[in-house]
């Protein structure tokens, strides 16, 4: 670096020792270290033979300097510094093998120097990531922290506004069994309507909260999945007649008629995706099947020694389609394939990501296949339990046709 500094030596006893000072060549010029970038080493039997200027000669008696062997050392392509051999009083020729050896340990002086280098590299980055590692559990650590203060705070919102919107719709709907004109009617059923659409989106918010905080728990019961689908069919049918739609469903014949698991859970899957069906289509049909069944476990589990069958669904519908590169956007939280969309269909995004939720809490999964402009299907299953005397029997089909998929 120019400093002049010698950072160690090996040296007689009746020798000056220049270690930890200072040397300043006064003949030292701007290109001094490019002779050395050659590589060549510079060997000088006696200093006084060698062309020195006296100011030189001069400095070089000052450090007891007859004869003198350099060195340079390289870090790869680098010139790092020299290594110095002085024969002091008496001259000294110089031997091949010293020059040889010497260029030996210049090379292993270069090795040592670029492990240490490497050693206080690594030092450094490990300590760097520990440092970010630590940052990042830090981050992680109050990350979920506020999740969950976030989630308990929802729920325990959510809770708190549910109650009274419920006041608010049961008063309207007496209001609605009294005498009232035109308008006051459509003014109640207007506040109704709203009403109702708060609730559900204080119910998705709730059960969201819920799911991220661990705190949902499904129900295990016996109950007739024919049922549990007429009864989501039935609760949509007047906003299909509103739109003219045909609304049914079909069972697959080897379908059970009775399933042990959460019916309410599965019935709120159906209800949001054939409403999600209902609202974006205009024209034609929103068919639901119940298409197969198969045994994926014949374990059994902690509360049951009962077989574990995986039943498939799909909620077809000929509405208007979702692009294939914008359909991975369907199940994340508060997401619309547009903003169009948002703005002339309404709502929040949540519903496919809570079904999503609760497929993959019942052993399941979902998907979709669809087509601009040609409607969309939703395939989703989960996985059921049968009761004690229960088989694999029949169930009637509401329609005669039938779609077969596979759960690849």
């Amino acid at each position: 670096d120019g400093s002049g500094y010698g950072p160690v030596e090996s040296v007689s006893p009746h020798c000056s020792s220049l270690l930890n000072k200072t040397i300043v060549d006064p003949c030292a010029r701007d290109n001094y270290a490019e002779i050395f970038s050659q590589g060549e080493p510079r060997v000088v039997p006696d200093v006084y033979q060698a062309s020195y200027t006296a100011e030189k000669l001069l400095f070089l008696q000052r450090l007891q300097i007859r004869a003198k062997l350099i060195v340079p050392i390289f870090l790869g392509d680098r010139l790092w510094g020299l290594m110095m051999v002085h024969q002091c009083q008496t001259i000294r020729n110089w031997k091949d093998s010293e020059v040889d050896l010497l260029q030996k340990l210049a090379v292993q002086v270069a090795i040592a120097i670029r492990q240490a280098e490497l050693f206080h590299q690594t030092r450094t980055e490990l300590a760097e990531r520990m440092r970010m590692t630590q940052a990042l559990e830090q981050a992680r650590d109050e990350a979920l922290a506020a999740a969950k203060v976030k989630s308990e705070f929802l729920a325990v919102m959510s809770h708190e506004i549910r109650t009274p919107m419920n006041g608010v719709i049961g008063m309207t709907d007496l209001l609605l069994d009294t005498p009232l004109n035109a308008e006051q009617r459509h003014y109640v059923e207007t506040v109704r309507s709203c009403g109702s659409t708060l609730l559900d989106l204080i119910n998705d918010i709730l059960d969201m909260s819920k799911i991220e905080s661990s705190k949902l728990e499904l129900e295990a019961e016996t109950f007739s999945l024919q049922q549990c689908i007429d009864e989501a069919i039935n609760l949509l049918q007047p906003k299909a007649d509103e739109k003219k739609l045909y609304l049914n469903c079909y069972v697959s014949s080897d379908i059970p008629s009775r399933v042990i698991g959460d019916s309410a859970r599965l019935q709120q899957i159906l209800v949001n995706l054939i409403s999600n069906a209902i609202k974006f289509t205009s024209v034609g049909s929103v068919m639901v099947s119940v298409l197969s069944v198969e045994t994926v476990c014949l374990e059994p589990t902690e509360s049951s020694h009962k077989p574990t069958y995986r039943l498939a669904f799909s909620v077809r519908d000929t509405g208007i389609g979702i692009p294939p590169n914008k359909q991975d956007r369907l199940f994340k939280l508060f997401s619309q394939v547009d903003s169009s969309i948002s703005r002339q269909y309404g709502g929040t995004g949540l519903g496919l990501a809570i079904s999503q939720q609760l497929c993959e809490m019942m052993g399941g999964r979902i998907w979709v296949d669809s087509q601009v402009g040609k409607g969309a299907c939703f395939y989703f299953t989960v996985c059921m339990h049968l009761p004690e005397p229960e088989e694999l029997t029949t169930s009637k089909s509401s329609v005669v046709s039938s779609t077969v998929i596979a759960d690849t």
